[in-house]
């Protein structure tokens, strides 16, 4: 079976919001299963997917199977896979559908009864959303492989870091009252505030080299919303904002300045989501540099490289088209994967 033949059985399933969870976990399980994985699904309504060999696993690969939703400006049918001059079409081939069947084909190319070790397969769910899947696995305590790689999309380039993430929904409240009189509105007190908040993006280009991708800490006013008529101040104002901070240093720095600042208005805020950046600097990221002849770089999200201890890496075709219209990665790419997996698994499985 081909990879790209793989990819598009993996596309046809709806994973927006993990809607056929079960459809595209079973057929992940069936085929493993022909390539004498042990497998188990764990999970209530939604579930994972977790395949061994028989052998010591220190080796894993972990993808997760949901992906974001579409707009009606996406090119193609989402859910059908498309080759169009060397490029395959279609929602989650890059995000990341195209890891999955990368490593699917890799496996079937390899004879695990002839290595030493191996190797531990892990496929999840709600990624897109709140990491709810790898955080589910991870409160089973189930143990896993020292080195991991997620095969998320980085065009072929090994990734040994990313930026952390602190999400906050800040609430403002005010008076009511007639637009003449804004003085005391949620909205103004709601803009005062988020003006005073973007001191931290002058803290950030003084500390970080903002001429390197990815290498500074960035934020992002993802929701302001407030008040019903434009003649109207409003009560209460909901705003949301998005850090993503290349170390602990600036986490610590965000969280104290917004906790010091607040005091000065009539708000209240709470923190969704806080994940700590990652980053592996072992001496297994030049070997992974030598197989991709590319440099490590930082990956440009939060993945769950993040979310689970270990030596990881992130790695997986591309080009890096995630969440967009048209989403595609290439065909070349696609098999170039499938070829840099073959390496890592015989490489690492080996004595």
């Amino acid at each position: 079976m081909k990879v790209e033949e793989i990819l598009r059985d993996l596309v046809s399933f709806n994973t927006i919001n993990d809607l056929q969870n079960i459809e595209i976990m079973n057929y992940i399980k069936k085929y493993l299963e022909e390539y004498s994985f042990d497998c188990e699904l764990i999970g209530d309504e939604k579930k994972i997917l977790i395949a061994r060999t028989k052998k010591n696993p220190i080796l894993g690969f972990v993808g997760h199977t949901d992906t974001v939703s579409y707009k009606e400006t996406f090119g193609s049918n989402p859910f059908e896979l498309i080759e169009k001059e060397g490029n395959l079409y279609g929602l989650g081939s890059c995000d990341m559908k195209g890891g999955i069947a990368a490593i699917l084909k890799a496996i079937s190319e390899i004879n695990f009864n002839e290595l030493d070790y191996g190797m531990m397969l892990i496929f999840t769910y709600d990624e897109e959303i709140s990491f709810g899947g790898i955080k589910y696995f991870k409160s089973k305590n189930i143990k896993y492989p020292e080195y991991l790689i997620i095969g998320e999309p980085t065009n072929n380039i090994s990734m040994n870091s990313s930026k952390g993430v602190i999400e906050y929904n800040f609430d403002f409240y005010g008076k009511r009252s007639h637009s003449s009189m804004i003085e005391e509105s949620s909205n103004i007190n709601c803009i005062n505030f988020l003006h005073e908040l973007l001191e931290l993006n002058k803290y950030f280009q003084r500390k970080g080299n903002i001429d390197s991708d990815f290498n500074y800490s960035t934020m992002n006013y993802g929701i302001i919303k407030g008040g019903e008529r434009v003649n109207i101040a409003p009560d209460h104002t909901y705003a949301s904002c998005d850090f993503r901070v290349i170390n602990n240093e600036e986490s610590d720095h965000v969280i104290k300045y917004v906790d010091e600042i607040s005091k000065k208005y009539n708000m209240k805020y709470s923190i969704g989501i806080k994940i700590e950046p990652f980053i592996n600097e072992s001496e297994i990221v030049d070997y992974y540099e030598e197989i991709t002849n590319s440099k490590r770089k930082r990956f440009f999200g939060i993945s769950e490289a993040s979310i689970l201890e270990g030596n990881n890496i992130i790695l997986g075709p591309g080009p890096i088209t995630a969440h967009e219209d048209n989403e595609y990665i290439s065909k070349y790419s696609l098999y170039n994967t499938v070829e840099i997996y073959k390496k890592i698994i015989n490489k690492l499985l080996t004595k």
